[in-house]
């Protein structure tokens, strides 16, 4: 079995392997250099590309952004200095997904931090009513039911 690894190469130019520093992407990585190249860098790809390196596979993941990270990832969409969750109701459908539950550990020991609230996330309709997915199963059968009517 080969040795799990996997590269992310984004439009900035830098390739970053799991474990190691973003490095230049060089004209000598070719598609024949990996047994996988997932296209983007969304949630799917990420997760894909980790159970992949898991198996032994050498996976790619390309990302037209100059940022990884898809929907997942944070950056500055209005003022300089204040980020924002690009699409942050991904996040506490991942946390409560089979694949957080079997890679939650190791992305844990790189750093990455859930912090859980009652309301982990929402939204807005255009009429002006609201919508709320809550921690507890009671919770969002009553939201439910409070919509229904």
């Amino acid at each position: 079995m080969r040795s799990a690894s996997y590269s992310c190469a984004s439009r900035s130019s830098e390739r970053r392997s799991v474990g190691s520093s973003p490095t230049t992407s060089s004209a000598s990585s070719r598609v024949a250099d990996y047994d996988a190249v997932l296209v983007g860098s969304g949630i799917n790809s990420l997760v894909c590309a980790a159970f992949l390196a898991r198996a032994g596979w050498r996976v790619a993941v390309l990302e037209r952004e100059a940022e990884l990270g898809g929907a997942v990832r944070t950056a500055e969409l209005t003022e300089p200095g204040f980020h924002h969750d690009v699409f942050s109701a991904w996040h506490p459908l991942w946390v409560g997904s089979p694949a957080h539950a079997e890679l939650g550990s190791a992305l844990a020991e790189r750093g990455l931090e859930y912090l859980n609230t009652e309301h982990p996330t929402g939204t807005l309709f255009p009429d002006g009513e609201s919508a709320f997915l809550t921690t507890a199963t009671d919770g969002n059968a009553a939201e439910l039911d409070r919509l229904a009517t």
